[in-house]
């Protein structure tokens, strides 16, 4: 994606992203802290409602690379079925 002038436009697209992060998710999971912020040092929730002093993540992949607060994509998911139909 790319700003130009106040406009956000679509960049050149790769293969489709694999995991998007499901912040919906959060309060199901009572608003693990996720994210770190050493500037201000305080660790946020995924969707923001929470936030705690210090770093203290609870798991590295909990909003990454399969975590519980992660999904496939559906767009994954019909590019990686015609990817496997075309080989």
């Amino acid at each position: 994606m790319t700003w130009t002038a106040g406009v956000v436009r679509q960049g050149i697209s790769g293969d489709p992203t694999r995991h998007r992060t499901t912040p919906e998710l959060c309060p199901w999971f009572f608003h693990p802290p996720v994210t770190y912020n050493p500037q201000m040092n305080r660790t946020w929730c995924l969707c923001g409602a929470k936030t705690y002093p210090g770093d203290c993540t609870t798991e590295t992949h909990l909003a990454c690379c399969d975590g519980a607060l992660t999904e496939i994509t559906p767009e994954y998911i019909e590019w990686d079925q015609k990817r496997q139909e075309t080989s």
